[in-house]
């Protein structure tokens, strides 16, 4: 029944599925997958599958996709796909359904999936036989913004998509003007950096580049105009808060909405994009102090040329860069310490962060050398989800190590399903930055006088829920253990779950440092 659908889905690259079946479409389809040699994964969650499928996509460049039964089912999924929404990762989910328009008196499990997620799903459609429907929906996940499209496997009428078509800014001439006047421009990229051609550019310019923490690995940040992350919400000592007050011009370039916690920079800006997000963004369409235009490839080419004509910076860079680093370095163990070991012991490793202060600090002292090297939900802040994208990436990635920085507050969430990373065997290090509390939201607690008991987290011992499911395990109180760890993980990179103690006021102290 599902055959030609298939064919496309193989014909694309794809080579895996996650999730969860019902006995029903959903078995019949994945049965077709699997006679196609497609791989099926099953996830103990329908959000885990999103969240992996989405991640599998965005690192192969080929779809995955995350199936499920209809109603709970469905819900169940719609975290995930809200968050590859949130992150941009193109992903295609497919669930049972009843056809549109469902009049019969049964109605078991009966949800409308297009109205539960019509709030963030880019496309919701309808199973129709012929031949273009896996690419319909593959065009859409990965249209400007990329992230979730749903297929229901009910019969259904599909609207028709209408193109977006971006004109190009008549103002450039003003624009071209404006730039050539600037001594000292500073430019901001953001996640459509990662994608677009135009990232080559960047690591010839002299003039400080940043990036908003989703656009982290368009430019090489061991590079020496690499400023680090810009999210306007950085603290004095931040190489932002250093070397803007210096800048006569802040130019962002493919940042979206979303990506910078305080657009108001309170310097002269110019916002540039090349591709028009289309009208489905989760996110709302004013993201930026003032208008934001967009250049076609010849504009882009002479902006690129006039860029290459500045030059300042380069030494403020490097010592802002130090000022930094001086700070990391009176608090001793930390998750700063950690994250430099290891990028120094396992270079070229895929690190992922969840959401807490460690997160904060990973987004500073973590450099990607390239594009998806640093992952995680520098948007959407979605506690847990990297869980499900560190296992995808485990999974698409199979010959690159994986580490996961997670805290024991968003561990909790999905932590069952760490026994695929074992399964599977997967080259997946888990790190558990343990302080005993929702680390961020204490830091908030303690600043305003409010109770602490709903951030205070009960004592679990990680290592013993890690040993069972399978997992190497450990507990790690110091640098010095970290390298033995580490030297013994790249022996044998098997799945493993390590414990990192920290004081929970250092930890704060340190956070309140940077954001």
């Amino acid at each position: 029944m599902y055959e030609q659908l298939v064919e496309e889905f193989v014909a694309a690259g794809g080579r895996r599925a996650f999730g969860i079946t019902g006995s029903g479409p959903s078995l019949r389809l994945i049965d077709s997958l699997e006679g196609a040699g497609v791989e099926f994964i099953t996830t103990g969650h329908e959000s885990t599958a999103a969240l992996m499928s989405g991640v599998s996509a965005r690192l192969g460049g080929s779809p995955a996709l995350a199936l499920t039964i209809k109603g709970p089912g469905f819900m169940n999924m719609l975290p995930g796909l809200l968050c590859n929404a949130y992150e941009g990762n193109p992903s295609i989910s497919v669930s049972e359904s009843y056809p549109q328009g469902h009049a019969d008196a049964r109605c078991h499990k009966w949800l409308d999936h297009g109205r539960a997620g019509g709030e963030f799903l880019k496309r919701h459609l309808f199973y129709e036989p012929g031949q273009g429907l896996l690419a319909r929906c593959w065009q859409a996940a990965r249209q400007e913004c990329p992230g979730p499209v749903h297929l229901d496997l009910g019969a259904g009428e599909n609207r028709a998509e209408s193109p977006i078509e971006a004109e190009a800014t008549p103002e450039f001439e003003r624009l071209e003007q404006k730039i050539a006047q600037s001594d000292r421009p500073m430019l901001v990229i953001g996640s459509l950096g990662l994608r677009a051609a135009w990232s080559g550019e960047l690591q010839g310019l002299s003039i400080p580049v940043f990036t908003t923490p989703s656009g982290k690995g368009a430019i090489d940040e061991s590079s020496a105009m690499a400023g680090g992350v810009f999210t306007g919400a950085g603290k004095t000592d931040t190489p932002e808060k250093q070397l803007l007050p210096e800048a006569d011009l802040l130019i962002t370039l493919g940042a979206r909405a979303g990506e910078m916690l305080n657009p108001e920079f309170g310097i002269d800006t110019l916002n540039l994009d090349t591709l028009a997000p289309s009208a489905d963004r989760v996110f709302p369409a004013r993201h930026l102090a003032g208008q934001t235009h967009v250049l076609n490839e010849g504009q882009i080419r002479d902006l690129f040329a006039l860029l290459r004509e500045k030059a300042w910076g380069r030494d403020m860079i490097a010592d802002s860069h130090a000022r930094l680093d001086a700070i990391a370095d009176r608090f001793g163990w930390s998750p700063v310490a950690a994250m430099r070991r290891v990028q120094a012991m396992v270079p070229g490793a895929i690190q992922v962060l969840d959401t807490g202060n460690y997160t904060v600090m990973g987004e500073h002292f973590l450099r990607a050398g390239m594009a998806s090297e640093v992952l995680g939900t520098p948007n959407g802040r979605y506690m847990g989800a990297a869980l499900g994208y560190a296992l995808g990436a485990s999974f698409s990635m199979p010959d690159t190590p994986v580490i996961l920085w997670i805290g024991d507050g968003g561990i909790r969430s999905l932590i069952g399903e760490l026994a695929l990373a074992a399964e599977y065997n997967r080259r997946l290090l888990v790190l558990v930055m343990k302080d005993g509390n929702f680390g961020s939201i204490r830091g908030s607690a303690l600043s305003n006088g409010l109770t602490q008991k709903p951030v205070e987290l009960s004592e679990r011992s990680l290592v013993r829920i890690g040993e069972a499911m399978g997992l190497n395990t450990g507990i790690i109180e110091d640098e010095a253990g970290l390298v033995d760890m580490l030297e013994a993980w790249q022996q044998d990179p098997g799945p493993s779950l390590y414990e990192c103690p920290l004081n929970p006021d250092e930890y704060i102290e340190l956070t309140a440092c940077l954001r």
